[in-house]
């Protein structure tokens, strides 16, 4: 018996002037979309910046909102994006290719540690994924999904798109898991309203709705599952235990404060290159007032990179996550207090259910809530 892909066809080119390669190719890659997986999300939201910014539109109003549907507004610093950065073009078109946005690395993206830029990438890569599926003209299926952060399954969303409106190509016959043993029989998935188990034969006929999927399975095993299907092959949905989630989440974090130190550093080796601009011009009297400006402009520069070096190195190495908060207090006061977990720091975020923001400082969370806390 055949089994169906799940194809997860993300992206596709977001406004006017597509080039033949896009970013539906850099998705096709994966079968499936995993909304916490930064490196995927990342790679996604770079590559639809790359397309608009190779792209020319029809007014200058255009191209701005195709940046920004691509990004621009995440995170600050190179990510910014305003009208006047449409410029005419030798076509009688706009393109946004010299703004900030467009000459940023893509390293920028990689050093943003905050979870409020982490969830704009995300969501920016969900929206275009989204669009890519819709203007797509191919049967298949395709599922977007986050893990739960305690490691106990992920809910998600199924799209079962069909191009003739009035007919469907297959049905979902059951799951297939990685899971062994005893294990097998803690794993089930809901799709829609049908609970699917391992070795168990269902019947959901794939049409053209959309549909909630959700999954669960033991909080301290890692692995994956797959829907079966009547047409093509299977395609896995990895899961990992709530431990090896929570080293993911600081691997990422010390992977991104690791890119921030190369920005600094980056930073440091153009202000030497002012340095020595300026000490050439310094014998030139009427260039004297340009040296007082540049000067003052390198100090601004180097004040700044002096505090952000400091903030990166007073928490590189200390980040830790207290995840015992039952909700009933807040994670200023948790991070804070020595008597929780046994050690005390300062609080960087508070993270509740499926990766969800809230303030540090918020006094009850209505349910357990982990803290990312920079130890002492």
């Amino acid at each position: 018996m055949l089994k169906r892909t799940i194809v997860v066809a993300m992206l596709s080119a977001l406004q006017g002037g597509a080039m033949a390669q896009n970013v539906c190719d850099v998705a096709l890659k994966s079968g499936a979309f995993n909304t916490t997986d930064l490196a995927q999300t990342t790679a996604i939201v770079q590559k639809a910046k790359e397309d608009v910014c190779n792209s020319e539109y029809n007014s200058a109003s255009e191209a701005v909102s195709a940046a920004q549907a691509s990004g621009a507004n995440i995170g600050v610093g190179g990510y910014t994006l305003g009208a006047s950065d449409a410029k005419a073009t030798a076509s009688g078109k706009f393109s946004v290719k010299d703004s900030k946005f467009c000459s940023a690395k893509a390293e920028e993206l990689d050093s943003f540690t905050s979870v409020r830029a982490r969830k704009q990438i995300a969501d920016s890569a969900l929206a275009a994924w989204t669009k890519c599926i819709e203007t797509t003209n191919r049967d298949q299926l395709f599922v977007a999904y986050t893990p739960l952060s305690d490691g106990t399954g992920m809910t998600g969303i199924l799209r079962r798109k069909v191009t003739n409106e009035n007919a469907n190509f297959g049905t979902i016959e059951g799951i297939s898991t990685t899971a062994t043993g005893a294990m097998r029989t803690q794993v089930s998935c809901r799709v829609g309203t049908t609970e699917v188990k391992p070795d168990t034969k269902v019947s959901i006929p794939i049409n053209r709705t959309k549909i909630a999927i959700t999954c669960s399975k033991p909080a301290t095993q890692t692995i994956a599952i797959s829907l079966n299907a009547t047409v093509g092959d299977q395609e896995w949905i990895y899961l990992n235990s709530a431990e090896r989630a929570d080293q993911l989440k600081q691997q990422t974090l010390q992977d991104a404060l690791n890119a921030q130190k190369r920005e600094l550093m980056s930073s440091n080796e153009r202000i030497a290159d002012l340095s020595r601009k300026l000490a050439a011009v310094e014998a030139s009297p009427a260039l004297e007032q340009v040296r007082q400006q540049l000067s003052q402009r390198a100090d601004a520069l180097q004040a700044a990179i002096g505090n952000t070096d400091s903030r990166v190195s007073a928490v590189d190495g200390k980040v830790r996550w207290k995840a015992n908060n039952d909700g009933s207090a807040s994670c200023v006061n948790y991070c804070r207090g020595a008597n929780y977990e046994n050690w005390a720091g300062v609080c960087l975020a508070a993270v509740v259910g499926a990766n969800v923001l809230e303030s540090c400082a918020k006094a009850n969370y209505g349910g357990p809530v982990h803290c990312l806390c920079a130890a002492h």
